[in-house]
């Protein structure tokens, strides 16, 4: 599903003629949006007792190393 929402708004900015530095600002929001709402989850499940500190701690990390090859991947592109 976010896969085809991510391949529709990318379809629509370049029908509509939009810039590249446009799409990776999208894409950027797109990515910030669901590593907040990721944060969210696992905050609700430590609450729920779904997830213990040690759980939701393995989760951060997971995602801290995901936003790290994320920001790499960015910035080697714009070096290029």
């Amino acid at each position: 599903m976010k896969t085809w929402s991510l391949t529709l708004a990318a379809a629509a900015a370049l029908s509509l003629g939009a810039a590249a530095p446009a799409l990776a600002d999208s894409y950027e929001q797109i990515v910030n949006q669901r590593q907040a709402n990721q944060e969210q989850r696992s905050d609700q499940g430590i609450r729920s007792g779904e997830l213990n500190r040690r759980e939701a701690a393995r989760l951060e990390n997971a995602q801290n190393a995901q936003s790290q090859r994320i920001y790499r991947q960015k910035h080697d592109r714009q070096s290029h």
